[in-house]
C-alpha cells in the first residue's frame, strides 16, 4: 500500500462509525464503476456502444435536456 493511502486509512479510521461507512461505500463504489468501464472498454463491441452514447448525448443536447456543469454545480 502507498503512503498515500495508508495515511488516507488512518484519518479514516479515526472517523465515527457511520463516516466510515460513507467512506467506505465511496470508495468501493468507485472501485466497482472503474472495474465496470475497464471491462466495457475491453468489449470489442466498445467503438460501436461508444459511437451510440456520443450521439445520444448529443441528442440530449441538441434538445436541451442536459445541462451545463460548471466548479460551482459539479457534485452539489
Amino acid at each position: 500500500m502507498i503512503d498515500r493511502l495508508r495515511q488516507a486509512f488512518s484519518l479514516a479510521e479515526r472517523q465515527p462509525e457511520q463516516q466510515q461507512e460513507a467512506l467506505a461505500t465511496i470508495l468501493l463504489d468507485e472501485m466497482g464503476d472503474e472495474d465496470r468501464w475497464e471491462s466495457l472498454f475491453a468489449d470489442l463491441r466498445s467503438p460501436d456502444l461508444l459511437a451510440r452514447m456520443v450521439k445520444e448525448a448529443v441528442r440530449d443536447d441538441q434538445a436541451q435536456r442536459t445541462e451545463l456543469i460548471t466548479s460551482d454545480t459539479f457534485l452539489s
